[in-house]
């Protein structure tokens, strides 16, 4: 039960009930730069950051009918808005770009051989939407992806990025495996 002292504080009430109500779908997972750890998400790097949603042997990203048009990213803290992402990969391009995370750790296990779901977000869009640029550097951070599936059952699997100020521009997890222009 909460209390409402404000309405800052009962929008903030309803986003996290609206977040815990969404069940997360089983066996999958949210990477920010997958295979990459941690989840720096840096201020001042690359304009697009990768996330996956990571499959595993009960839950098949290619067999589960994801509807795209409702992924969104927002802090599970409620500052902020949501932001969708630029890019969602059609099936036709479904890589393995991690193996999913173990009791929420940050996974470096690599591939499993299970194709996931690539997106691509605004880098800009991620700090001004979801009011990044707020905190100090280095600070931890909760990101959930929340969506539904084709029939309408929604969900929201979460992970762990540190904001930092210093920019590592060559890591796999920026623009995952696109070709890179010339």
């Amino acid at each position: 039960m909460f209390h409402v002292r404000s309405p800052k504080s009962a929008l903030v009430a309803s986003l996290l009930v609206a977040a815990c109500a969404a069940p997360a779908l089983a066996g999958a997972s949210l990477d920010i730069r997958p295979s990459t750890c941690p989840n720096l998400v840096e201020r001042h790097a690359r304009p697009l950051l990768a996330l996956a949603l990571v499959s595993d042997a009960d839950f098949v990203v290619p067999r589960v009918d994801i509807d795209h048009a409702t992924l969104e990213l927002s802090r599970t803290d409620g500052v902020g808005g949501a932001i969708a992402p630029l890019v969602v990969f059609p099936a036709s391009l479904m890589t393995d770009v991690a193996a999913p995370s173990v009791s929420g750790m940050c996974s470096t296990f690599g591939v499993d051989g299970i194709p996931d779901l690539r997106m691509l977000f605004s880098r800009a869009n991620l700090f001004r939407q979801l009011e990044l640029g707020s905190l100090p550097p280095n600070a931890s951070i909760e990101l959930c992806l929340s969506g539904q599936t084709g029939d309408g059952t929604p969900f929201n699997v979460c992970d762990i990025a540190i904001v930092t100020s210093v920019a590592r521009l060559d890591g796999p997890g920026d623009l995952g495996s696109l070709p890179r222009r010339r």
